[in-house]
């Protein structure tokens, strides 16, 4: 029943049931209070039958209330308790908020279940179990770790002062400890792979991407711990990564620790390739990761990047310029490393403006000039090949020594309506 409360609570609030939300979710914890309400309704059974106090039908339930009334306010203030332990988790924020908050969320929702359950429904349901009473049964497990409680309890009341004294160098040792683990809430979980991605100078052609990912591949494939290396260049083939060609990611598959022999651990081995990459490739902006880390960091905050300052607004040169300032000052941070400007910077462009005079005194429709220059430098499907059920387009575009820059482009030649040709330009 209280899971039953906390799936429907989880319905309400959009919770998917999944292992981050109940994976950690303890049975143990949400039958406490149920088990103390019983257990204290048997208990007083057993004490007012002795006593002869008990009576017929009336007197159970009675006894029921009684005892329900009893332990309302400690197992509503315990499970409280409980429950409020867990609002740490509610502060949390970026990967820490995905992956714990869903957690903490089904465990309150069922302590509250249960909290309701144990002081509204398992009374009601005591009456009728314990109509005729209770018998009580005292377990001898219990009973021998009781009196070696007792005899504790004894030694540490008769010395308050040096009991105190001790659990508090008990609580400073261990706050002591807590320093020397770092801050980080979340551990660096090691995928056992490598995520190299690599960022070119803006406008770079897509046949320029590509032959440095084939150099990214054979320089990471030379480390003996290696195992395979694989690039994609620009976006992925789904359109959900908004990368240009000058991005290349490469997927770093490495060997089993154990059969590495260089003495290097992945930490060195990372250094040694970012040392390497910089040095073959000057002007690239290289960052190394982990796939699903990478992944996730990004779906949550929208960077990839551990610590991510973001700029929003609508100036694009003021944005980069605060970027560029940004980035001076975290370079100076000792720790950091991988740092550049994730922002893609402003893209070449070549804007062709036709002068509608001149034009015409050559006869030419402006639409004419547009079809050629969509032709020659973008391409246009001309004719369709069918192979089955598939469809491709023929799509025909000048070679690209005929359209590689500006001057190149101004002497494509059109044609006009006395079948004379004028040079673009």
């Amino acid at each position: 029943l209280s899971l039953l409360f906390a799936f429907i609570c989880m319905q309400l609030t959009g919770i998917p049931a999944n292992l981050l939300s109940l994976g950690a979710l303890d049975f143990g914890i949400i039958v406490d209070g149920t088990l103390v309400m019983v257990e204290h309704i048997v208990h007083l059974l057993v004490e007012r039958r002795r006593a002869g106090h008990l009576g017929g039908r009336d007197g159970v339930i009675a006894t029921v209330r009684d005892a329900a009334l009893e332990m309302e306010r400690p197992i509503f203030f315990s499970l409280l308790i409980i429950i409020s332990a867990y609002i740490p988790l509610f502060t949390l924020e970026r990967v820490e908020r995905r992956l714990f908050t869903p957690m903490a969320y089904t465990i309150c929702y069922a302590l509250f279940g249960s909290m309701l359950i144990a002081l509204t429904l398992i009374p009601v349901f005591a009456t009728y179990l314990f109509r005729n009473g209770a018998k009580d049964w005292e377990n001898p497990v219990l009973h021998w770790l009781g009196e070696r409680y007792r005899r504790a309890l004894a030694i540490t009341l008769a010395r308050p002062r040096l009991t105190v004294m001790v659990s508090l160098a008990v609580v400073l040792v261990a706050f002591g400890f807590a320093l020397t683990l770092g801050s980080e809430f979340l551990p660096q979980l090691d995928e056992g792979v490598i995520w190299v991605r690599a960022t070119l100078a803006p406008g770079v052609s897509i046949e320029k991407s590509a032959q440095v990912a084939t150099g990214l591949r054979r320089i990471l494939g030379e480390f003996p711990e290696v195992r395979l290396a694989s690039s994609q260049s620009g976006r992925n083939d789904s359109g959900t990564d908004p990368y240009g060609a000058n991005r290349n990611e490469v997927f770093v598959a490495l060997k089993p620790y154990d059969s590495w022999t260089t003495g290097r651990n992945k930490a060195t081995l990372i250094e040694a390739m970012s040392k390497r990459l910089h040095n073959e490739m000057p002007g690239a902006a290289f960052s190394f990761t982990q796939p699903i880390i990478d992944n996730v960091t990004e779906s949550v905050t929208g960077s990839a990047a551990d610590l991510a300052v973001i700029f929003t607004g609508s100036d694009l040169p003021q944005l980069r310029s605060l970027a560029r300032q940004t980035l001076a000052l975290i370079r100076d941070v000792p720790g950091a490393a991988d740092s550049a400007i994730e922002q893609e910077d402003d893209q070449p462009q070549l804007r062709i403006l036709v002068d509608r005079q001149a034009v015409a005194r050559y006869g030419i429709n402006v639409r004419d000039v547009q079809d050629m220059i969509e032709m020659a430098i973008g391409g246009r499907a001309v004719s369709t090949v069918f192979e089955g059920e598939r469809v491709f387009d023929v799509t025909v575009r000048y070679i690209p020594e005929a359209r590689k820059d500006a001057h190149v482009i101004g002497d494509i030649l059109v044609a006009t309506r006395e079948g004379g040709r004028v040079p673009l330009s």
